[in-house]
């Protein structure tokens, strides 16, 4: 199982993240319980909505540091106006920027989905 954090920005430029995540994968138990949460969003014209595993936000550079959540709604407040296909190179291009030649220990993952 993977977990897999979301944001979801309006057309007036909001974006909210859940507390908890959506669990991408089957598992069972308290601890999926704990950590994942079912939920319906309504998506209107202009609404994006972004996926992503853990291994987005704690990707890491050199000298350790982790790309962090702050850097990736950033990055998404940034970008998201102007659609999934900008959002997803503008985004790796930054993550490029930030790991350099450092090797990553988890899988990166984003899913962009856009309401057109």
């Amino acid at each position: 199982m993977a977990t897999c954090r979301s944001a979801l920005r309006s057309l007036a430029g909001n974006c909210d993240s859940p507390a908890k995540a959506l669990a991408i994968g089957i598992d069972e138990g308290a601890v999926f319980e704990r950590v994942t949460l079912d939920f319906e969003i309504r998506f209107h014209r202009g609404h994006f909505l972004r996926l992503y595993t853990d291994g987005v936000n704690e990707a890491e550079n050199l000298s350790g540091s982790e790309f962090g959540k702050e850097r990736l709604r950033e990055t998404f407040r940034q970008t998201a106006s102007r659609g999934a296909q900008w959002v997803v190179d503008e985004f790796q291009e930054e993550l490029e920027r930030f790991v350099g030649e450092h090797r990553q220990m988890d899988d990166i993952t984003m899913i962009p989905i856009e309401k057109k």
